[in-house]
């Protein structure tokens, strides 16, 4: 399995910042967003409890402040899933309810308040990165699935093929590559269609015997 490409240049990275009490933690807003400046990235500032899901798709990462809480728009917390972009979590302390937060959010990286600048760089690489490492695991093993499933496919394309044209199971399947290829198909995804393929023309004789 091949690794994910690791990031390093953050510049035009979209980066949205959710950050809570901005007036009175302006450390925090001003350590992030003058380390992202830096680096070139394109900020937004929000407080968490206007940010919504459909806004998330226009951004590459999230800065969350949990002094607040999950916001409510973060529904794959209480879901289970993985967060859509990479978050990066802020917290105050290290509470076992802030920690708690963290794993909810599947957050890949986060930073405690005071926030130093020299911090948040680590914190994007790490965050960033092993976000795209999951998916990318993630991806992987949903396609090594869905070709294990494909497999009957195979076997009865291959039995089909075997019974048509009076050919050894080497031979058939050698067939279904052939075409395969010609229809620029993966073997899995042919079969599935040629076995579709006979499963209907089969329904429809049968329809028709009965009409």
């Amino acid at each position: 399995m091949t690794a994910a490409r690791l990031v390093q240049n953050f510049r035009g990275a979209r980066a949205l910042l959710a950050l809570a009490n901005a007036g009175v933690d302006a450390g925090a807003a001003e350590a992030v967003a003058g380390t992202l400046k830096k680096l070139g990235a394109v900020i937004s500032t929000i407080s968490p409890d206007r940010l919504s899901g459909e806004m998330l798709g226009d951004f590459d990462v999230l800065f969350l402040d949990l002094d607040m809480g999950i916001p409510e728009s973060c529904v794959w917390a209480r879901l289970g899933q993985a967060p859509p972009l990479p978050v990066i979590g802020i917290i105050g302390v290290e509470a076992p309810s802030q920690l708690k937060a963290l794993l909810q959010l599947g957050v890949t990286a986060y930073l405690r308040k005071p926030v130093q600048g020299a911090s948040v760089y680590a914190a994007l690489y790490i965050g960033i990165n092993e976000w795209n490492r999951r998916r990318h695991v993630d991806d992987r093993l949903a396609a090594t699935e869905g070709r294990r499933r494909s497999r009957r496919f195979v076997i009865k394309a291959v039995l089909q093929v075997m019974n048509q044209r009076g050919v050894n199971d080497d031979e058939a399947f050698q067939i279904l590559r052939r075409e395969s290829m010609k229809q620029q198909l993966s073997v899995e995804a042919f079969s599935e269609e040629i076995v579709r393929k006979a499963l209907e023309e089969g329904i429809a004789g049968v329809n028709a015997e009965r009409g």
